[in-house]
């Protein structure tokens, strides 16, 4: 052979060689078959656990120590009991939903612990319902993922999606991490304690928290005394779209969020039926919003001391069957059947049904229907229907109230000094008036500063005058209600009003020396008030309807004398020492309990009140 042809026939040889190693590389790297051999082509970056043979692994724990730092460990289905730790960043996937369960055998452990960044959960169960604690057992409870840090070393981006917690006392436990995101988790019948309530998610010192389109589910007997979906203390946290069902039958055990120390937060457009309320004690820039919220206690949120000014504010939330709502705003709410809402700002709601609101700010441009009454500094632009109504602060204006029983309640007893202004201004009353209460109302220079303009009850003025001696008022003149302030040697006369009202026809405040004589009141609760008022005589008047009749609070030198009373007794009030019966002439009572001898339809004795 020349050295040629030799050359020739040992690059033909190498070539080969060449071909049928690409052959086998690759017929190993496609499994001959199309299919990938997963452990050839992958090295320790993805690994696979069979519980029974035939993986790479037959232990979740060994797995997850070999697996290279981002790798996968894939857990085929099966039953586990193992208690396992994440020490550096991975995937650790069930291959189906529901399929891979990690089943609680013992007390007083968590099944997962992350110590790492960077760490996805996915698809993973952790069942503890079908293990029969022992008494001991119960106040020593399980965690079923537990991603915890310490003062020094806090955890970063952990990644928990499609995994389901069943009868686990702490669902979920985060401590000291930071950008953790739950999406598209199941927490179901949280096992509750001896010693303690049960929690699904407990958030301490968290950063960055995403908690969204959960299922957080109850369904337990009445025996079950308290449970909790989230609890959350930290910064810059999102719970937005889960959706909480409860179906315990004690109403009140129950809470869908419970808050500490929690700022920069949105609760944004979750799902809660029953026995989910919302509590967060302290709020600093934290919204809910777009909520449909039903049959739960309350929803609080309430402030932190430094920081007063920023935003806690409930808005566009539809609201049914609560018992109590207290925030700094709440704002374009719908609200069915509410006990109470305490808050700084109430604005833009439909609230139907409640049993007051007690606001430290503004209450603006609400529909209330069927509740009690509000308290606000600035009460305006609202209508109310079926309420007790109104109890201002600084202003009441441009409301629209309908048969309220109070309707608007002037409070003079709370003007101190330095005085603040009170302003009723603009109103529309049907069936209601302004009810003006001065009983612990510090002198006249603080009625001065009430004004009470421009309003009208069924279609006529309210009249009001402050500081006016002398006056005059008739029958000729068209008025609803009557208020007189600080007014002296006033005469009231020739007034008739033929019909059942429910609100005070006049109403006399801190005056002296007046009369008020020759009226007919058809109505009136009641038809003549007068507080911390001195020596006026009411005479000659008649006074009839079911709840019509005399206040006489904290006055004295009141004359009350040949009056006709068709009304029961008891619509009268004295809280002083008044005279009703002058003597000789006193007033005749048509009442059922009078001694009637001589049967003209009055009581023969003077009836003292």
């Amino acid at each position: 052979m020349s050295p040629r042809q030799g050359l020739s026939a040992r690059v033909i040889v190498l070539f080969l060689m060449i071909f049928m190693l690409s052959g086998i590389f690759l017929r190993v790297a496609w499994g001959g078959d199309g299919g990938v051999l997963e452990a050839d082509l992958r090295g320790l970056d993805y690994v696979v656990v069979v519980p029974s043979g035939g993986g790479d692994y037959g232990s979740i724990q060994e797995a997850l120590d070999a697996v290279d730092e981002n790798g996968t460990v894939l857990i085929r289905a099966g039953n586990y009991t193992e208690k396992v730790w994440i020490n550096h960043s991975l995937t650790l996937m069930g291959e189906e939903k529901g399929k891979v369960i990690f089943k609680v055998d013992e007390a007083n452990v968590s099944m997962i612990r992350v110590r790492s960044d960077y760490v996805s959960l996915i698809n993973i169960t952790i069942d503890g319902s079908f293990h029969n604690l022992s008494w001991y057992e119960q106040s020593h409870p399980v965690t079923g993922i537990e991603i915890v840090g310490n003062r020094s070393v806090s955890y970063d981006n952990i990644y928990i999606s499609h995994c389901n917690l069943t009868g686990i006392f702490k669902g979920i436990k985060i401590d000291e991490a930071s950008n953790v995101s739950l999406i598209n988790n199941t927490f179901y019948n949280c096992l509750q304690s001896i010693s303690y309530n049960c929690d699904f998610l407990e958030v301490e010192r968290g950063f960055g928290l995403k908690v969204k389109r959960n299922k957080f589910v109850i369904d337990l007997n009445e025996q079950h005394s308290g449970f909790m979906d989230i609890f959350i203390h930290g910064n810059k946290m999102s719970i937005i779209n889960n959706t909480h069902i409860s179906r315990v039958g004690v109403r009140g055990n129950g809470v869908f969020i419970r808050g500490g120390r929690v700022e920069n937060a949105s609760i944004v457009g979750n799902t809660v039926l029953g026995n989910g309320d919302i509590i967060i004690d302290g709020a600093a820039n934290v919204t809910i919003s777009g909520n449909y919220i039903q049959n739960v206690m309350k929803i609080i949120m309430r402030t932190l001391p430094f920081t007063i000014s920023k935003t806690r504010l409930i808005m566009s939330n539809t609201i049914i069957n609560c018992d109590r709502i207290l925030a700094y705003v709440v704002d374009r709410n719908y609200i069915v059947n509410v006990s109470s809402i305490l808050s700084c700002d109430v604005l833009n709601n439909v609230i139907l049904g409640f049993s007051y609101i007690d606001s430290y700010g503004r209450v603006l441009n609400n529909t209330m229907v069927n509740g009690g009454y509000v308290i606000g500094d600035v009460i305006g632009r609202n209508h109310f229907s079926n309420c007790e109504g109104p109890i201002n602060g600084i202003g009441v204006y441009r409301n629209s109230i309908v048969n309220c029983t109070k309707g608007i309640v002037v409070r003079a007893h709370f003007i101190t000094i330095p005085i603040e202004p009170r302003i009723i201004k603009d109103n529309i009353m049907i069936g209601s008036g302004i009810h003006v209460n001065i009983t612990y109302c510090p002198g006249k220079e603080a009625i001065g500063n009430v004004s009470i303009i421009n309003n009208t009850v069924d279609g006529k003025p309210v009249v009001v005058w402050n500081f006016t001696d002398n006056l005059e008022i008739t029958g000729t003149m068209n008025f609803s209600q009557v208020i007189l302030l600080g007014c002296n040697n006033f005469k009231i006369h020739g007034i008739k009003i033929s019909r059942e009202v429910t609100y005070p026809i006049i109403q006399v405040g801190l005056g002296e020396g007046g009369e008020i004589y020759g009226c007919d009141f058809g109505g009136g609760d009641p038809a003549i008030k007068l507080e911390k008022t001195r020596e006026v005589a009411i005479y000659g008047n008649r006074i009839r309807g079911g709840r019509s009749g005399i206040i006489l609070r904290d006055s004295s030198g009141i004359e009350v004398y040949g009056n006709i009373f068709e009304v029961g007794n008891g619509s009268f009030y004295d809280s002083g020492s008044n005279d009703w019966y002058s003597g000789a002439e006193g007033n005749l009572w048509t009442n059922v309990s009078l001694r009637d001898e001589d049967l003209d339809g009055y009581g023969d004795e003077p009836v003292r009140i």
